[in-house]
């Protein structure tokens, strides 16, 4: 369910995926870093160019950085924000999704200021040196699981797109359909070089821009509206304009994960570093960023709105799911997600890989470093444990909204704040920590705990 479908916050997130005493890069051709989902996703064209005075190619080069960060950030995260929303009304709602964007903003921009001040070049080594390097470990485990629960949501979207296709001939569609893409697709692209895949990245971007097209299109066209082409039921909302409901923290749970860029804030900080004066840098890194945020906020209140306009409270995780069968250019748009997933799964794939081999006991680690054979069994078994718990969540809305409030808690506000402490020179700034710090922790508890209650686990 995210980025592009999840499609991609995830891919990025395995830019800060080091571990301590080892890295996958070891056992594959390229190390994962390096073949990202946009292959130098966040680096800045040109170089240090700006610095040189010429207006046009520095406004280009913020452009393609804005450009970059989007692209990498948004996803198919966005099409749960609409289920998150019902019974609750327009106007909290986009109010809430604007609130929790500008303070991941802020967060953002706290990270890359950090990063500046210690040298880091990545949240591991940021936390490392400002915290201990002793807990440098839950930031490795938080990309880990992140990219493990990005996974599990690529699984359930697969389903979502190709089950009902193969329903038509096989009992079962939706599991059927994440077994064989499973087994046919993604284990033997998890082989490949990932250098090669990383070209494709423009397939998520584009697959984005089509489904918000979609969704923005029949919330107005009046297709899915009484009297329309492909009308069902009405778009009933208990929550009308003003109303406020528990299901709201489901929202703000979705939104943790929608979020979600600060992994590649130290790689954009230093991206834009070259050729620059320190003042000249952060003054680019603040722009970039308050303009990708301001165009996240925008597309993610656009297609949340929309999707809820057009079918109320029905809304499904999976908003794509609602659209009718008969709808071309809504099956036009799931088909695109799904070849989005199926070229993104690998590069997400070697994150969540370096970080599971990296726990290893010293014996197992080497087998997989020497034998090929070894790396395709193991592949195979973290492809199959991330398919079982695809098929045991009835939908992407539990991992989506559980890696949302928990991870995106710990990474969005608490790491932030844990890291900005450590130079607070006043108590306004200590208290403005500790209180970042507690907004987290709430928001995850009580995200986590309405996302469990939803699916009856809780």
């Amino acid at each position: 369910m995210l980025r592009a479908a999840i499609v991609l916050a995830a891919a990025l997130a395995a830019h800060g995926a080091s571990t301590p005493r080892r890295r996958l890069g070891a056992l594959r051709r390229r190390d994962a870093p390096s073949a990202r989902r946009a292959a130098a996703p966040l680096d800045v064209q040109g170089g240090g160019a700006a610095g040189g005075g010429d207006g046009v190619a520095a406004r280009a080069e913020l452009d393609g950085a804005v450009f970059n960060l989007v692209n990498n950030v948004a996803g198919c995260g966005f099409l749960t924000l609409s289920s998150g929303m019902a019974g609750s009304g327009f106007v909290p709602s986009v109010a809430v999704l604007a609130a929790l964007g500008a303070i991941s903003c802020f967060t953002f921009l706290a990270l890359g200021e950090e990063c500046a001040a210690y040298g880091a070049t990545d949240l591991r080594g940021l936390w490392a040196n400002a915290v201990s390097e002793d807990t440098a470990w839950l930031v490795d485990a938080s990309v880990g699981l992140f990219c493990g629960a990005a996974l599990v949501i690529y699984h359930g979207v697969v389903g979502d797109v190709f089950g009902p296709v193969v329903g038509r001939w096989v009992a079962g569609g939706h599991a059927t359909a994440i077994l064989a893409v499973a087994a046919g697709c993604l284990w033997p692209l998890c082989q490949l070089d990932l250098a090669a895949l990383a070209r494709f990245s423009l397939v998520g971007c584009a697959s984005v821009a089509a489904t918000a097209c979609v969704i923005l299109l029949r919330s107005v066209d009046g297709s899915y509206a009484p009297g329309g082409r492909y009308f069902d039921a009405p778009a009933t909302r208990a929550g009308g304009w003003l109303g406020l409901a528990p299901k709201m923290l489901v929202l703000s749970a979705n939104l943790g994960l929608a979020y979600i860029a600060h992994y590649n804030a130290p790689p954009l900080a230093g991206s834009l570093a070259p050729g620059r004066e320190p003042a000249e840098a952060a003054r680019d890194f603040s722009a970039v960023t308050v303009r990708s945020f301001a165009v996240l906020i925008a597309l993610y209140a656009a297609v949340m709105v929309a999707g809820a306009a057009t079918f109320g409270d029905a809304a499904a995780p999976n908003l794509m799911v609602n659209y009718a069968d008969a709808d071309a250019l809504a099956q036009m748009a799931k088909l695109a997600t799904g070849a989005s997933i199926i070229f993104g799964f690998p590069l997400v794939f070697s994150a969540f890989a370096n970080w599971a081999y990296s726990l290893a006991p010293a014996p197992v680690f080497a087998a997989l470093k020497s034998s090929k054979a070894a790396r395709l069994g193991a592949s195979g078994l973290l492809i199959l444990l991330t398919v079982v718990v695809a098929l045991n969540a009835s939908d992407i809305g539990l991992p989506a909204g559980l890696a949302g409030s928990l991870l995106g808690g710990f990474v969005v506000y608490v790491l932030p704040a844990a890291v900005k402490w450590q130079r607070a020179a006043t108590a306004a700034e200590m208290a403005g920590c500790a209180g970042l710090a507690g907004l987290g922790a709430v928001l995850a508890l009580l995200g986590a705990s309405q996302v469990l209650a939803q699916y009856g686990l809780l």
